[in-house]
């Protein structure tokens, strides 16, 4: 994998719909704030994720419910591995994920 904007480009316009955009919302027990990642950023956001040291992502997405705008979750996981080994975990209840984003089945090629 080649960390560069062509290729984040290229994997934004396989797997995300132009009309979509990738939501975060982190809670805890006082406060919620909401992240909204628009499809003409997404490239640069996973460009920047992986300059930063992160080496893997996986997100698991349990539950979801497919929505005229997209795909939701209630119960969603973050995991990033960098490559100094440390893994950092999002886990529910302290985000929720609204994911508007997928076009293809074939996430795998």
């Amino acid at each position: 994998m080649s960390n560069s904007l062509p290729y984040w480009q290229q994997f934004v316009a396989k797997f995300f719909s132009e009309e979509g955009a990738f939501k975060h919302s982190v809670c805890d027990k006082f406060d919620s704030k909401q992240f909204e990642i628009c499809y003409a950023a997404l490239p640069r956001y996973f460009m920047t994720q992986f300059d930063s040291g992160v080496e893997t992502v996986q997100i698991t997405i349990d539950g979801a419910i497919e929505t005229p705008f997209g795909v939701e979750s209630q119960k969603s996981k973050f995991i990033y591995w960098f490559k100094n080994g440390t893994q950092v975990r999002f886990l529910n209840p302290l985000i929720q994920t609204s994911l508007l984003i997928m076009v293809s089945a074939d996430v795998h090629g």
